[in-house]
Parts: C-alpha cells; sequence; structure tokens
C-alpha cells in the first residue's frame, strides 16, 4: 500500500508598527500577488515579485481625453449646430479616437 503524505502548514506571527503593516499592505497592492501571505513569502525567500507600474502622466492624457471626447460628442448631439459642423466634429472625434488608440498600444506594457 502506498503512503500518503500530509502537507504540514507552518505558521509564522510578526508584529510591526501599524504603519510599518500599511506600508507593507500599500507595497503588496502595486504586485500581482493575491494575497499578503504570498507577498511576504516571496520577499523573505528572495524570489522575484512582479510590480505594476503605470504612467500617471498618460493616465492623466487619457482622463483629459475622454473628458474632451464626451464634450466634443454632446456639442455634436445639441444640434445648434450646423450639419457641416456637425459632420465636420464627427470626423474630428473618429480621427481623435484612432490616434489615442495608436497612443494606447505604443504606451501599454507588452
Amino acid at each position: 500500500m502506498a503512503r500518503v503524505r500530509k502537507v504540514i502548514f507552518h505558521n509564522l506571527k510578526v508584529s510591526m508598527p501599524e504603519t510599518d503593516y500599511l506600508r507593507l499592505k500599500e507595497e503588496c497592492s502595486k504586485t500581482t500577488c493575491r494575497s499578503l501571505s504570498e507577498y511576504v513569502r516571496k520577499l523573505i525567500f528572495g524570489r522575484r515579485v512582479s510590480v505594476y507600474y503605470r504612467n500617471q502622466s498618460f493616465d492623466e492624457f487619457t482622463e483629459e481625453s475622454i473628458q474632451l471626447k464626451k464634450a466634443l460628442i454632446i456639442l455634436c448631439e445639441q444640434g445648434d449646430t450646423k450639419a457641416l459642423e456637425t459632420d465636420w466634429l464627427k470626423q474630428k472625434v473618429q480621427e481623435m479616437q484612432a490616434i489615442l488608440n495608436k497612443i494606447a498600444d505604443a504606451c501599454s506594457p507588452k
């Protein structure tokens, strides 16, 4: 008969000040680790930790572009503009969308 092996887990309790715990939790939230335990184990054993990197200036640019696009769409739908102006605005919104998609593709992590 084959012997069944039991997996034994050992717990390790660490005491730290609240500020250190909050900092650890904040650093963990920037990684791909699903739990704080996983993050701490990787740090203890010197394994690689994958960190998310966000380009804040690109995020701000994206937010501003979205707001501009919404404003242009509302302007097109108001109806107080001439048909030629509305078509021109719609064309510009589509051009902006294409340019923004190119920028997003170029800036997104591979």
